[in-house]
């Protein structure tokens, strides 16, 4: 019993102890030009004629409207500016998106 415990917490604290370690602190935006780190972007989908907000966080985010700087959408939004039309792939489909607001 108490090997299988031990088991499961180094499954779950290894990798936690290497979130860690490669953890750095990012300042909050500067700017609401460019899409970065901490802004909540607001963006039509060309396709689908939608519109979706996220806020772009860290590795680990937890909100409804959250997302990882890793996660596909975040790697098209970044460094977007508004008005400009972006396109990438998203759970295997090409979204087509046009950034509308870009907000702290």
């Amino acid at each position: 019993m108490a090997m299988h415990s031990l088991e499961i917490i180094k499954t779950q604290l290894l990798p936690l102890l290497a979130m860690y370690r490669s953890a750095r602190i990012i300042m909050p935006p500067t700017n609401n030009y460019q899409v970065e780190i901490g802004h909540t972007v607001t963006f039509f989908d060309l396709d689908t004629g939608t519109t979706e907000t996220y806020r772009i966080g860290s590795y680990w985010v937890d909100g409804d409207n959250d997302t990882s700087y890793i996660s596909p959408i975040a790697s098209i939004l970044l460094g977007s500016r508004v008005g400009e039309k972006k396109e990438g792939k998203v759970a295997g489909r090409v979204r087509k998106i046009r950034i509308e607001k870009i907000e702290f």
